[in-house]
């Protein structure tokens, strides 16, 4: 049996569906059968870490955990036949603790599924810009949660805004991110595992491409063409213009997608 170690954001941690038109964020996660539990594919065991808010440099960090303290002795990720990456929306500068506790699902045939929370965040430098004026500071949810007196330090929130609107390919937010590339790539090409990727974002895909010097791109569209254009595909509430994650019809669609090409490399 052929073992895939899957690293993704939030859009791999499952199919979601809708929970309360009240709550900030209408959906949750229904199953943790994702797109991988779809892939028709006999004989593959998927080992899947989804990071909420999650990217690059945490799938970094994942790799750089499962390697032995010898940095080319494969360690844990030796046990994989081959990885798949799910490309989110980036950069994503996401720093938790040293030892954060991911939520662990083994239940379900053929899949180990461990999902870290947003409660383990430290750092945030997450890029949602509201407007040319305003931009949305997820770090402030972190700040709330250790008690950080940030309302009225305006210094504070000035520096934050402008770190966060720096987005441009040449920034800190994307030298991070590159590098965190560079180097997943650098070690799964020492070690010989072969890597595949899935991208969901245009621009993300356009900036971190030339980067990828062994993980390829499947040829596969643009995930959010795919799951955006069908209502059945993804949870979205139209008073709240949230547009969500996918569903589990959604995760099929994907699902039967990434079965083609795969079944084409491995």
């Amino acid at each position: 049996m052929k073992k895939c170690l899957v690293l993704g954001c939030s859009h791999s941690a499952g199919s979601y569906v809708s929970y309360s038109d009240k709550d900030e964020f209408p959906e949750k996660i229904d199953t943790v059968k994702g797109y991988y539990s779809f892939i028709d594919i006999p004989d593959i065991e998927y080992t899947v870490y989804a990071v909420s808010n999650g990217g690059y440099l945490n799938f970094a960090k994942i790799i750089a955990n499962m390697l032995s303290s010898d940095i080319f002795q494969p360690g844990e990720i030796g046990n994989f036949d081959f990885v798949l990456i799910q490309e989110t929306f980036e950069p994503r500068i996401l720093m938790t603790n040293n030892n954060p506790e991911w939520k662990l699902n083994d239940k379900v045939e053929n899949l180990k599924h461990h999902h870290l929370l947003p409660h383990e965040e430290v750092i945030n430098f997450a890029h949602r810009p509201e407007s040319k004026e305003e931009v949305k500071v997820d770090q402030t949810f972190i700040w709330d949660r250790h008690n950080v007196e940030y309302k009225n330090n305006k210094k504070l929130m000035d520096w934050w805004i402008q770190v966060v609107k720096d987005n441009s390919a040449k920034g800190y937010l994307w030298l991070i991110t590159k590098s965190a590339i560079t180097y997943i790539n650098h070690v799964l090409q020492r070690l010989n595992i072969p890597c595949y990727i899935l991208s969901w974002h245009q621009g993300t895909n356009f900036i971190a491409k030339p980067f990828h010097t062994w993980c390829r791109y499947l040829n596969l569209p643009l995930l959010e063409r795919v799951i955006y254009k069908n209502l059945d595909f993804y949870v979205y509430h139209e008073d709240k213009n949230y547009i969500g994650h996918a569903t589990i019809n959604g995760n099929k669609e994907i699902g039967k997608l990434l079965t083609k090409e795969l079944k084409e490399v491995l």
